[in-house]
């Protein structure tokens, strides 16, 4: 007989112990019943089948195929699951993998599939006897008149396990992941774990354990583990893509399990590139725990095992490699058998659990509790007065504290004081949007319609936004063409605060789902300008020379008013469907938040707008705007749907004001105040920029809110380099670190060397280079309001610096350029840059940075010309290299010159042209020089000084 199976599920594991059937007596017998529980003991049958669908009481019925008779006729097989059967001594056993066939006309047993697995079919003299793994007797049937073996099995019904959660027989077994009863009775007997009370054994299977297709056998009672201490061997396999991911997009399971004593680390993946760095934070954090190295590593020969990195990392760090053979998972068994049962439950290894055996503790149970089971959480009491039920789903780890999960939220929430009902099983529930928070999580914003249609402040918010819509003609409903996909749109909740945190505004904005959208079908072009922030604090170093005043505005809905030329069509928002049209979509006359083109067509709308009204785009800055008569001079820079605007006199800004109103709906915030994060102080014609809030911030994020100050952000003579050595530290902490320091340069350019160096090393950070991010935000916690003041008739002239470091702190030889323009007496623009190219002296090193400068100032001085309408006038640039200026200033200087790349002489063409002047200035006021390299503390604190970097709270005072 043979088996053709449609399915790929159904694969012939040996040495699975999924096959494992234990039974312990010497004697079963069964009582005669009818037809019906009559099988046949077949050895020519190549698998277990029977004809009652009764029978099953786990049935996939997905799976399919043919048996094949010898007679060339085939029968349909409709499915594939596991029945239990009954013993006289009232034990229960489950017999896997059986077919599902209606035509069949006898239950067959196949002897064949039962040594598989590694059962013993014995027959001697008039008798069959069939022993399973632990040799022994399963089932005794005496030999018929017509040579055949035959028996009456009895199908059995398994236990609830919900209504015997009283047990605590039952109980443990539910809470140790339905680990089998003899394990669970050796754990408690022979004191291997803590918190666990004496387990009776049961001889019956739970309804749960059926369900799992197997009935959990125990381990073998010692280890055959060749190696003699933790991390001689490990191994490793990738299990995935899973199908459907988990609600957080995880697709991938990574399991490592170590062969002394069968501890296994379980790792969670979105994509298989996440595998080197993942094994690169495991191997990290374990040799710190455990105070050993990793010497060996085992895999099969996945890419994400042989790729070229990860084969160096492990020759560069002493790990041994073993790979598999190709389509040879059995010499990876220990890991591979994991991978389809995730059996993290205890294996004896003498007398002591694997958990014993990596950590030298016992493990504790006492806190443990049974998945799924419902949780009362205490609500602290500035939310609520009552408890919420949710779902356990385990520890938080590294805390004490659970994890609990709410089903009405969609959110994960961590809490302490926490009361547990274990018998029954919270099941109904759908994960959609999953979120973690903790058990004092921020109540202002929400996450979905749901949640915010029960707050009263959000339903108001977002009928705010639908009558916008509406107002602003923004779509017209219809019936959705064919051809054409509807766009889905979601709510988005902020709460909008001030700089001292207050909430000022609930915002709900309704946003299309633009990443669905295809280029070329619902949308071409999407480049939007904005103003650069070196622009900005220009615009303000202007209006606080002139004493001008800074007013704010701010378009509400901008993107709304956007005028779309393609053919876009969204779905009903959640919530507002119009039940009379059911099944109609909203064409889109004007863009949507969360449009590809939406920015884009709001910049080409405010565009016209603003031409219309006589104002000139500058060509040098596209997202500022000017307008200039006899008597009034306004200035405008656009940052998306953020407007400042100055110049004079007072009521050209308002007459301004009255006309936006006009075309828009806006909202007029009075003088600026807060921009983009950065704080701004208008005192009698003075301009003040800071980002005491922002910086705040980051200290709040980086845990390092009451850490001690420091008075330099790097110490000098700090070396950092890219070490193939030193402990990794967590490359997405550090790269968010850097990225919000980053953005605090905007108002701070005493930071830019120490973070500029830092950002170098975000591919894969040290412990060295976490530490020097630390110093760099002890400084920042001790300097949080500095910043820089613009102040009147300091003079309507641009000069710069320039300096570079030749050699210091690179492992390439580059050197580093610096660079800072005044705008008076005040910073304006300024940058830190790795040289692109090797420097052979410090001249060379100085000659590169001045060219950078040249480019940068000949820009600023045409901006400064069109924003002020005034004639250009000559930069000049001061350096403090004689050699570089000379080499700058005459062109048969060439014997130091001639291998310098070409492009580097651009600023031989701007001295010559009058363009650039440069001048030579000391080091010892060479303001460049803090961008440059660390400083010793007196001399640090005297360049920020000079810089124009200064302490605001004291200029408030004064």
């Amino acid at each position: 007989m043979a088996i053709l199976e449609d399915s790929d599920e159904w694969k012939q594991v040996k040495e699975d112990e999924e096959q494992k059937v234990s039974l312990h007596e010497e004697d079963v017998g069964y009582k005669e019943t009818n037809m019906d529980s009559l099988w046949y003991l077949d050895n020519g049958a190549s698998n277990h089948m029977t004809r009652m669908r009764e029978h099953f009481k786990e049935l996939d019925e997905k799976v399919s195929g043919k048996v094949r008779f010898g007679d060339g006729s085939y029968i349909e097989i409709k499915g594939k699951g596991s029945i239990l059967i009954e013993c006289d001594d009232e034990k229960q056993r489950i017999i896997s993998h059986v077919y599902y066939i209606p035509n069949l006309k006898s239950n067959l047993l196949s002897l064949g599939q039962f040594t598989e697995i590694g059962c013993k079919v014995v027959m001697e003299d008039d008798e069959l006897r069939l022993y399973d793994m632990d040799n022994k007797i399963f089932m005794k049937v005496a030999r018929q008149r017509n040579r055949l073996y035959k028996a009456n099995l009895r199908i059995g019904t398994p236990v609830c396990l919900l209504a015997n959660l009283k047990d605590d027989t039952w109980l443990w077994h539910a809470r140790l992941g339905h680990l089998n009863f003899e394990s669970l009775k050796s754990m408690a007997q022979r004191d291997l774990v803590h918190g666990i009370p004496a387990i009776k054994h049961t001889t019956q299977i739970c309804d749960v354990c059926l369900i799992g297709k197997h009935s959990r056998a125990p381990f073998p009672k010692r280890a055959k583990a060749g190696s003699t201490s933790p991390l001689d061997l490990v191994y490793g396999d990738l299990c995935g893509p899973i199908s459907p991911p988990t609600p957080s997009g995880k697709k991938y399971i990574f399991l490592l399990v170590d062969d002394y004593s069968r501890y296994m680390w379980v790792y969670f993946l979105s994509t298989k590139d996440q595998t080197f760095d993942t094994f690169k934070e495991y191997k990290k954090t374990i040799e710190n725990e455990l105070r050993t190295t990793l010497k060996m590593l085992r895999t099969d020969r996945g890419g994400e095992f042989t790729s070229n990195e990860f084969t160096q990392y492990c020759k560069e760090n002493g790990i041994a490699r073993q790979l598999t053979a190709p389509y040879s998972p059995q010499q990876n068994g220990a890991v591979e058998r994991r991978n389809r049962t995730i059996m993290s439950t205890t294996r004896s290894l003498e007398d002591i659990t694997p958990y014993e055996a990596i950590k030298r503790r016992k493990p504790n149970l006492e806190k443990l509790r049974v998945f799924g089971c419902i949780a009362y959480a205490k609500v602290p009491s500035q939310r609520l007065t009552k408890l919420d039920d949710r779902s356990s789903i385990g520890n938080e780890q590294g805390s004490k504290v659970y994890r609990l999960f709410d089903p009405t939220t969609q959110k994960i929430c961590n809490s302490r004081d926490v009361k547990f009902n274990d018998e029954p099983e919270w099941t109904d529930f759908k994960i959609e949007n999953l979120e973690v928070t903790s058990e004092h999580h921020d109540q202002g914003t929400h996450q979905n319609y749901k949640e915010a249609s029960s707050d009263q402040k959000w339903i108001e918010a977002m009928k705010v936004e639908l009558d916008s819509i509406n107002k602003n003609n923004t779509w017209e409903l219809t019936t959705l063409p064919k051809g054409h996909k509807a766009i889905g749109l979601k709510w988005v909740f902020k709460t909008k605060k001030d700089a001292n945190g207050d909430i000022i505004k609930h915002k709900a904005r309704l946003v299309a789902k633009g990443y669905i959208q295809e280029h070329g079908i619902d949308f071409e072009e999407v480049f939007a300008p904005v103003a650069r922030m070196e622009t900005i604090r220009l615009l303000l170093a202007i209006a606080a020379n002139n004493k001008w005043e800074v007013h704010h505005l701010d378009v509400k809905s901008a993107f709304l008013h956007g005028e779309l030329k393609e053919e876009v069509y969204v779905t009903q928002p959640e919530g507002f469907m119009k039940r009379e049209d059911n099944g109609k979509v909203y064409r889109l006359i004007k863009a949507l938040y969360g449009l590809r083109q939406a920015p884009r067509a709001w910049n080409i709308k405010l565009d016209n707008t603003l031409k219309s009204l006589d104002f000139k785009k500058c060509a040098l800055e596209q997202a500022i705007y000017t307008k200039t008569s006899k008597d009034s001079t306004l200035l405008i820079g656009v940052y998306v749907d953020d407007l400042i605007i100055t110049g004079t006199p007072k009521k050209e800004i308002d007459k301004f004001k009255a006309q936006m109103e006009e075309k828009f709906e806006m909202s007029d915030l009075g003088l600026l105040a807060y921009y983009l994060g950065i704080e701004v102080t208008q005192t009698g014609g003075d301009i003040s920029i800071k980002q005491s809030a922002y910086a705040n911030k980051i200290l709040k994020e980086a845990g390092m809110i009451d850490c001690n100050e420091t008075l330099i952000p790097m110490d000098p003579g700090t070396r950092l380099t890219k070490l193939t050595e030193g402990t990794m530290v967590n490359s997405t902490e550090y790269r968010s670190l850097i990225g919000c320091l980053r953005y605090l340069l905007h108002t701070r350019p005493d930071l830019s060397y120490s973070v500029g160096l830092l950002s170098r090393f975000m591919q894969e950070p040290k412990e060295q280079h976490m530490k020097a991010i630390r110093q760099v935000l002890r400084y920042v916690k001790g300097t949080k309001d500095f910043g820089i003041t613009y102040k009147h008739n300091e003079g309507n002239k641009i000069q710069g610096f320039s300096d570079s470091s030749y050699g210091v702190n690179t492992q390439e030889g580059k050197g580093t350029t610096r660079i800072i323009f005044y705008y008076g007496e005040s910073p304006i623009s300024w940058s830190t840059q790795k040289q692109a190219t090797v420097a052979l002296s410090s001249c060379e090193s100085e000659f590169i940075a001045a060219t950078a400068a040249a480019t940068q100032a000949l820009w600023l001085k045409r901006l400064l010309s069109k924003l002020t309408h005034s004639k250009e006038g000559k930069v000049t640039i001061m350096v403090d290299n004689k050699s570089a200026i000379a080499l700058m200033k005459n062109p048969v200087f060439h014997g130091r010159s001639k291998h310098i790349d070409t492009k580097y002489h651009f600023i031989r063409e701007c001295v010559e042209r009058e363009d650039i002047q440069v001048e030579f200035v000391s080091g010892e006021y060479q303001k460049a020089d803090i961008l440059t390299k660390a400083l010793p503390k007196i001399k640090f604190l005297t360049m920020r000084q000079l810089i124009g970097v200064k302490d605001l709270r004291q200029s408030d005072c004064d």
